[in-house]
């Protein structure tokens, strides 16, 4: 997740009150491609991992501020430079601002200026958009009540904190949407549930099959990647012309419907959509990350959005599609990925001794859950309970406290009859401690030898990952455990493990070994316990950052994407055909 600085306005430099009519005024001189394709560019590089980096943000304002702008922001990049508060000036936030004033207030008639000219306009465009957007939290941010501080804080975080999407998507997608439904178990549940094959419901739904949407995204996606990994990124129009050979004249015709829309229909999107911010919920873009600016020629304003597709993306496309049955098959697929992850650095079978166990139930109750997985090593145990559930757009944008707590509760902290989340858990903590007996199978599992027991969750929604929320479900934890009289002494602190941590986790445990790393990790919650930064992305990317060896499975698993897409597009190619060689 990223929390950026905060921005650099233009009223900061200047003095002058930014008000919407100035940002319209300033945008209506220019041709929206030119924005398009200077946004594409900026993307590229504040999505890198070091995009918003100190280094990398001065270069750009060097480059695009005038000269009397860039004298006055510069003092104040090298105060951060020493440490001292200091904002940035291009984040994702304000872009995707511009661009959505953009789509309505750019003259396409207008005179295209010169480059130089250009750059001075647009960057002047992004410091006004901090301005608005300083403003529109103004507004959105409720006053911070007396009692419910914490509700307040998650509510806000929530809603502001932006999960980040990377390459990594490429690996997850492909197991949650091709492999895993292939599954033998999977497609049998699939058809009790009335569902047919996800390349079925695609093709009878959007006119394309689910593998060959896959392939022809990818195939854009690397399209638009290439300038975005150069030393100066810039933005590509992509002409459809180039693969008209390598798809079915109707499969592109779908995907692209998928995909993409004219500027003037996104427009109109934004203004139709029921949403709740213009500064942070972005669902009328979301779906259909291409604009199409001339016939059959697209750009991608912003790759991270293009990203979203293949996890999210396809997610809604199945919800919208399938219905209701969808969500419950959905939570077998995502039990199935996480047991894939964790099977990557633990033992489930075979000589060595078992340190996982999936659907543990007490040996006593007939099929009665104890959790849906258990680590098990010499001197602790990790109890989890997995959550595919999300937010919805109005519970994680619309800053109406009582309607996201509530979400919360019902996704992550049911008590009482129907349990879920902590309330399963807590349940579970309480018997286990009384002694009664549970097993996984035929096999009997004893945690007599654990010193620690740890309650976790694993999490499909990153949005749910923050701190301020594992410290609002532990305190609710304790108090569960307390009013049931549960011995706390061998009960540790609530873990909380988002999608891209567990990934993050076996990567880290291919070199520190995952007792190791769990060992070290539950510790430093324990000592931070209401530090922002004892998430565990946080602790992968700080404490732990050197360890990180870019080779985890779902790393692999992108790779193997990549080679799998690679030879199917070879395998598609006609002799002499000199538009798909381009590919």
């Amino acid at each position: 997740m990223r929390m950026e600085a905060y921005p650099h306005t233009l009223e900061s430099l200047t003095g002058d009150h930014i008000v919407l009519a100035d940002l319209v005024h300033e945008l209506h001189s220019l041709r929206r491609l030119d924005v398009f394709r200077w946004i594409a560019g900026l993307s590229a590089v504040i999505s890198r991992r070091n995009g918003m980096e100190l280094q990398n943000q001065r270069q750009m304002a060097s480059q695009l501020l005038k000269a009397e702008y860039w004298s006055k922001l510069e003092p104040a990049l090298f105060q951060r430079e020493k440490g001292e508060p200091g904002g940035v000036l291009f984040h994702r936030r304000g872009l995707l601002f511009v661009l959505q004033i953009a789509l309505l207030a750019c003259n396409d008639d207008a005179e295209p200026l010169a480059e130089d000219e250009l750059r001075h306009v647009f960057a002047r465009a992004c410091l006004m958009a901090n301005d608005l957007l300083k403003q529109v939290e103004m507004v959105q941010t409720p006053e911070i009540p007396e009692t419910d501080q914490e509700h307040w804080l998650i509510t806000i975080l929530i809603s502001f904190i932006e999960p980040y999407l990377g390459h990594e998507v490429i690996g997850r997608a492909k197991l949650l949407w091709l492999t895993i439904p292939s599954e033998d178990r999977i497609k049998a549940m699939a058809k009790t549930l009335g569902i047919a094959s996800f390349d079925e419901i695609m093709r009878n739904n959007y006119g394309i099959t689910l593998s060959e949407f896959f392939v022809f995204g990818l195939l854009l996606y690397f399209h638009y990647l290439q300038p975005a990994v150069q030393p100066q990124p810039s933005a590509l129009v992509f002409d459809r012309a180039v693969i008209t050979s390598l798809f079915e004249q109707s499969d592109l015709d779908a995907a692209f419907k998928l995909l993409a829309c004219t500027p003037d229909e996104m427009a109109v999107r934004l203004l139709g959509t029921p949403r709740q911010s213009w500064s942070t919920d972005y669902a009328p873009m979301l779906g259909t990350p291409l604009l199409e600016v001339e016939k059959g020629k697209f750009v991608c304003p912003d790759l991270q959005m293009y990203r979203d597709v293949f996890v999210h993306g396809i997610h809604s496309l199945f919800s919208k599609a399938i219905g209701r049955p969808f969500k419950q098959l959905f939570g077998y697929i995502f039990e199935r990925f996480v047991e894939i992850i964790l099977g990557q650095f633990t033992v489930s079978e075979g000589p060595l001794a078992r340190t996982f166990y999936c659907r543990v139930v007490f040996v006593n109750s007939k099929h009665e859950q104890v959790c849906d997985g258990l680590l098990h090593w010499t001197s602790l145990a990790v109890l989890m309970e997995y959550k595919a559930g999300s937010l919805t757009s109005r519970q994680r944008f619309a800053l109406r406290q009582a309607e996201t707590m509530q979400a919360v509760d019902d996704l992550l902290a049911r008590l009482g009859e129907g349990r879920k989340g902590i309330g399963q858990l807590a349940n579970s903590m309480r018997r286990i401690t009384n002694g009664e007996p549970i097993r996984c199978g035929p096999d009997h599992i004893d945690l007599s030898s654990c010193r620690v027991m740890y309650p976790a969750l694993v999490l499909y929604d990153e949005a749910l990952g923050n701190h301020a929320i594992r410290e609002y479900l532990s305190s609710k934890l304790t108090a569960e455990l307390e009013k049931t009289n549960t011995s706390r002494e061998r009960i540790g602190r609530l873990l909380i493990f988002t999608i891209r941590e567990l990934e993050l986790f076996e990567e880290l445990a291919q070199t520190m070994g995952a007792e190791n790393l769990m060992r070290d990790y539950v510790a430093y919650v324990e000592n931070n316990p209401s530090s922002p930064y004892s998430a565990f992305n946080a602790f992968a990317l700080g404490p732990c950052k050197h360890k990180l060896n870019n080779d985890g499975f779902i790393q692999k698993a992108e790779i193997a994407v990549l080679r799998e897409i690679e030879q199917e597009i070879q395998r598609r190619k006609l002799p002499g055909d000199v538009g798909a060689a381009s590919c």
